[in-house]
């Protein structure tokens, strides 16, 4: 913990560093969405599979990113579906690296498997990745999933599908639980390069509508 609150001081001290990262047309070109009915002011996305069980996608307006709201480390970007306006994010340069999501178990369905993944793409000229970054899920009861992933290894300029991992919503205990979703690497390593189109979460055998 001692390590983690060092690096988050020298964060601090030195997060005004210069970066000249910038939103770039082509790098945001293909970004597609599932149909669905946007939820939330256009937070949040459902549609359901052909089993009728219910999908959903968490854009980054409905995640916890830390610092998003300061745009020398983060930049949003405005994209249209079906004429309506989703935020999706782009990260310039931190060396502090948090989202969270979280969706209650009341908003799927019951005595499902699904699968959360986050869908991201590595531009270009991003750096700092070859770092593990931490992907954890936390049940209701608390029980907590936690995996390594160099993002370094996935292939650039285009989407992908990070692993999160799966959970079953148990019948008659659906209420106000919450699954939780994480990515995260506290300091140590400046990170640049990776836009953020949100987090997907859908039954396990469901392998027919995909966002891209």
């Amino acid at each position: 913990m001692g390590n983690e609150i060092s690096s988050f001081m020298d964060f601090l001290q030195h997060g005004n560093q210069p970066n000249d990262a910038t939103g770039r047309v082509d790098e945001l070109s293909d970004v597609k969405f599932p149909d669905g009915e946007l939820l939330y002011d256009n937070k949040k996305m459902r549609w359901f599979d052909e089993n009728s069980n219910k999908c959903y996608m968490l854009f980054p307006k409905a995640l916890s990113i830390e610092w998003s709201s300061d745009n020398r480390y983060w930049k949003w970007h405005s994209k249209l579906s079906s004429n309506k306006t989703i935020k999706i994010i782009e990260l310039l340069n931190v060396c502090w690296l948090e989202i969270n999501g979280k969706i209650k178990e009341s908003d799927l369905s019951p005595n499902t498997l699904y699968e959360a993944v986050f869908e991201i793409k590595i531009t270009e000229d991003a750096y700092g990745w070859n770092v593990p970054v931490t992907i954890s899920l936390t049940e209701p009861d608390g029980k907590i999933y936690k995996n390594k992933v160099t993002l370094k290894e996935k292939k650039k300029a285009e989407w992908v599908k990070i692993p999160i991992g799966e959970f079953k919503v148990v019948p008659d205990k659906s209420g106000d639980g919450e699954i939780k979703f994480s990515m995260y690497k506290y300091g140590g390593h400046w990170k640049r390069g990776m836009i953020l189109k949100g987090i997907v979460i859908e039954p396990k055998v469901n392998k027919n509508k995909t966002s891209h």
